[in-house]
């Protein structure tokens, strides 16, 4: 009866649990339970079809054996998303009011092309760009082009660190889809290099692939699913707007902390990442030195545990938060994390999260967070890295501590590592923020 249709097969409950679930036929009356279904045994000589129903395609042959995964299962569907924020000029409501004709003067040969092509095409620009008069708009856009060619490497993370580090001496208007609120720290702040107010940012998120049972890139490597054959020059993709808290760490304190030899053989304890997983401009698979694989086991720890204060404190369920993180080293130094919400309402734009970054609220629950991470209910199996033993990309990490949503997390809760804020029990100094608890 193995090769009847569907409908020859009845399911049958007896009792709690998939042992007393059983499939029946209809034809022999021959019954069998599903106690041994997710076994990958069960289902050995059963070939793939290679059925893929989100293709227009079809089926292709597949050599790979079957298995089964429970609908609704959290390991069933990994996203592979590319995200990237709406920065300047492309925030600004001037160049949004240019739409497509704003590429067109960007892409001129030289200054003198721009301003022809301008001029030529003035009549027909949107009436705010009129009102600006020819010779403000002329000098606007040589602005635009020059600020542009500055912070354009072609890499996003790196362009959009940028644009945090140029925030202060730039004009925002209230219209504009990226402005930035630099928050004066006190000079007594040895660990904080930047704290910013992201007022309104606004955020693409593309779709490219998606991954099954594990996510990326795993053990051995999985196999991405591609949403076609073809390679198209679109991906469905969704815009959000949001709001959010920007940090960089002080690049002095930083760099002095993550040249420790203890601190670079602590962090290598965690099954190393690759560099191009960072900031790599080359594109090389090259893993990360030990130095770099400590900034951005800090920073991602960082983040976690700035979530859950930051959920507490501005009343975001910890699952409408997101990091987003900025780790490089050499050409593109980098260590900054921006904790945001962004939705396609304006759920995201409500001021609760920004207002939290303003200094005299953030700092005193950005010390709280610390201290609240020196101590963790699974200790001391959790802070000795036993708890999550199993998991190589984890150190000391675990649901009641590091661990995030993970809709919340840009690594699926993976290169985590709590002794890289306050160290261990043996050596305190290991940890980045271990002067705080002092």
């Amino acid at each position: 009866c193995t090769q009847g249709n569907s409908d020859n097969f009845i399911l049958e409950s007896k009792g709690a649990g998939l042992a007393k679930l059983f499939v029946r036929c209809v034809k022999c009356n021959k019954s069998r339970s599903l106690s041994d279904i997710f076994r990958p045994a069960s289902h050995k000589g059963t070939p793939c079809l290679g059925e893929r129903p989100w293709m227009v395609e079809g089926a292709e042959e597949c050599d790979q054996v079957p298995l089964t995964v429970q609908r609704g299962a959290s390991n069933l569907y990994f996203p592979q998303m590319e995200s990237a924020l709406l920065i300047p000029p492309w925030s600004e409501q001037v160049i949004q009011s240019l739409g497509d004709s704003w590429r067109y003067i960007e892409m001129a040969a030289s200054r003198e092309d721009r301003h022809k092509h301008i001029q030529m095409y003035w009549e027909h620009f949107p009436d705010e760009i009129n009102r600006m008069g020819l010779v403000p708009f002329l000098e606007f856009v040589d602005l635009k082009i020059e600020e542009g060619d500055k912070v354009r490497s072609g890499n996003l993370r790196w362009d959009e660190y940028q644009q945090f580090m140029v925030a202060r001496g730039r004009r925002q208007r209230l219209k504009d889809e990226f402005i930035v609120k630099e928050e004066p720290l006190p000079d007594t702040e040895n660990y904080l290099g930047h704290l910013q107010r992201v007022v309104a940012l606004r955020e693409i998120r593309a779709l490219k692939s998606f991954t099954r049972i594990e996510p990326p890139p795993g053990k051995p490597p999985v196999l991405k699913q591609f949403l076609s054959k073809v390679k198209f020059d679109w991906l469905p993709a969704v815009e959000v707007r949001g709001e959010g808290v920007f940090l960089a760490l002080n690049m002095q304190t930083l760099n002095t902390w993550e040249e420790r030899e203890d601190v670079q053989t602590q962090a290598l304890k965690v099954e190393s990442l690759e560099e191009s997983r960072v900031l790599n401009p080359d594109g090389k698979q090259i893993v990360c030195s030990p130095a770099l694989q400590a900034r951005f086991l800090l920073l991602h720890s960082l983040a976690h545990i700035l979530m859950k204060q930051l959920s507490l404190q501005c009343g975001y369920s910890s699952a409408s938060l997101r990091e987003r993180l900025y780790v490089g080293n050499d050409a593109t130094d980098m260590a900054g994390v921006m904790i945001y919400t962004a939705t396609s309402d304006s759920d995201g734009t409500l001021g609760g999260l920004q207002r939290q970054g303003n200094v005299g609220m953030f700092l005193p629950m950005f010390y709280e967070a610390i201290k609240s991470s020196e101590w963790c209910s699974s200790d001391p199996l959790c802070i000795k890295g036993l708890v999550s033993e199993t998991e190589e990309t984890l150190g000391a990490a675990c649901h009641s501590c590091l661990l995030a949503p993970e809709t919340s997390c840009e690594e699926y809760n993976r290169f985590l590592d709590r002794t890289m804020l306050v160290g261990t029990p043996e050596n305190r100094d290991i940890g980045f923020f271990n002067q705080i608890l002092r």
